[in-house]
């Protein structure tokens, strides 16, 4: 099979979007080669793996060109660059479908390059009314509210208006001092992660020089007199500025919460992510750490933001991934269980498709195995299609715990032999976090198993040992049995 970059880009296209290129390719307006065509449909017929002989070369050069299959190599070649430039192009064409304030703005641009003065006014004019009625805080619409103001300023001028054209100055000047206060934060945000890393970075001086002088209160509390109807957002980024300070301010991130909750129609998508992620996180590393109670709290807060439909992390299906673990493990705490079952079930749908089953029979192993729901867990995890060496060593732990929860010890204990034959025969693959499971919780397993069916007690040290030890994957559950049996 020819090795060619697209075959990446399209293994990462969905369906629908895939669906959509070749609507693309086989326009005319877009695509006038036909060969290109032909090339791109026998491409298409391989999906969704885009592996297959029909790709191989020799195939190709057969279907494309009969009989001149040994002087076409390079026009082969061609053609994949070809359908490598309609991909840039289709991915462009699309964004701007999706921006129209970037498109309504390159409008304007051309209605000035071709001296349409009047009506690029006009046009600008309505953009402006659009954005003010539209208005949300984002950097997209920041500039585009820049973008817009200056088009409308250089069509007056162009028209002799020059006074309007400088009335528009402080118009300017307010977008501008919301845009500084909004990337400031986000620019703040991203350097405070840099500080907790572990690897740290080091911030050049004239940074820290500028952000001990400026004073973000004072440039909120007076776009707070102007600009009213977002006094509360305002705050919203203030009051995160000061909780990306400081640890344990309960007070501050509840009123931070609830005015997010209030005000959330004035955010864009990516922001309202921004104020999701920014308000969990603050639990699971800050309040939440200190007392797990608060993670009640964070699943209020992830209910809130799903009903708002905000759940897909903009551009990354990794983060999706992680997302839907995160989200679960929070509902655990919360022990809503018909939200928790309806969440793992309807949004699995969100996940990349290689990794959607083994995800979801993942999560659903824990939540029934959790409930006590043990034949289910057992079909979940005949289900569960293990990928890499951790997977499979977790589906082994949950099975010797599946079968010693149902009673049946002398089947947990033929599983946990199993167990140690793979560590045994796969010692070289094992993951270093996995080394942690071999020396603390294995041999932990053993005695909890060994004195369960013996009807024996186990020794306090070795439970004192254990609870001590790193907190690793099924650490609950194993000092539970342990307890039951001191």
């Amino acid at each position: 099979m020819i090795n060619n970059k697209i075959f990446e880009w399209l293994r990462d296209f969905d369906e629908g979007y895939l669906k959509n290129f070749r609507d693309f390719i086989n326009s005319p307006y877009f695509n006038s080669n036909k060969k290109v065509k032909t090339l791109f449909d026998i491409i298409y017929s391989t999906r969704p793996d885009f592996n297959s002989k029909k790709l191989e070369s020799k195939n190709l050069l057969s279907k494309l060109f009969p009989g001149k299959e040994k002087t076409s190599e390079q026009a082969l070649k061609n053609l994949f660059s070809e359908i490598s430039g309609l991909i840039k192009e289709f991915i462009t064409h699309n964004s701007l479908k999706r921006n129209d304030y970037t498109k309504e703005s390159l409008y304007a641009d051309e209605l000035f390059y071709i001296s349409k003065y009047k009506e690029g006014a006009k046009h600008s004019e309505n953009m402006l009314a659009k954005l003010k009625e539209d208005e949300i805080f984002s950097t997209q619409y920041f500039d585009a509210y820049t973008k817009s103001i200056n088009n409308l300023s250089r069509f007056y001028y162009m028209e002799n208006r020059n006074y309007d054209a400088v009335d528009l100055s402080a118009r300017v000047y307010e977008v501008f001092l919301l845009k500084l206060v909004y990337d400031f934060i986000d620019i703040k945000n991203g350097i405070g992660a840099y500080y907790n890393s572990e690897k740290g970075i080091e911030i050049p001086e004239f940074i820290t020089t500028f952000e001990k002088s400026f004073n973000l209160k004072n440039i909120i509390d007076g776009l707070k007199k102007f600009n009213r109807k977002n006094a509360d957002v305002l705050d919203i980024y203030y009051n995160l500025f000061i909780m990306f300070e400081s640890e344990n301010d309960e007070k501050l991130f509840f009123t931070t919460r609830d005015k997010v909750f209030k005000n959330i129609e004035k955010f864009s998508y990516e922001e309202k992510y921004f104020l999701y992620t920014a308000l969990t996180s603050y639990i699971y590393t800050n309040l939440g750490a200190k007392d797990p109670k608060y993670y009640k709290d964070a699943f209020e807060i992830i209910k809130f933001f799903i009903e708002k439909e905000v759940y897909i992390y903009p551009g990354s299906p990794y983060m999706i991934n992680v997302n839907y673990e995160n989200i679960y493990s929070c509902s655990t705490f919360a022990e809503d269980d018909a939200w928790t079952e309806n969440f793992l079930t309807e949004y699995k749908k969100y996940l990349k498709p290689e990794f959607r089953d083994i995800l979801y029979h993942k999560t659903m192993v824990d939540f029934t195995l959790s409930r006590g729901r043990l034949d289910e867990a057992l079909n979940h995890i005949n289900s569960y299609k293990a990928i890499d060496t951790y997977e499979k060593i977790q589906i082994k732990i949950y099975t010797i715990i599946i079968f010693y929860e149902k009673g049946d010890i002398e089947r947990s204990l033929y599983e946990y032999d199993n167990l140690v034959h793979y560590f045994s025969y796969n010692n070289e693959k094992i993951p270093k976090n996995v080394d942690i499971i071999m020396k603390n919780m294995v041999p932990t397993i053993k005695k909890v198993l060994f004195a369960k069916a013996n009807n024996k007690k186990l020794d306090y040290a070795d439970y004192m040992k254990f609870k001590d030890a790193p907190d690793i994957l099924h650490k609950r559950w194993v000092i539970k049995k342990m307890e039951e049996l001191l």
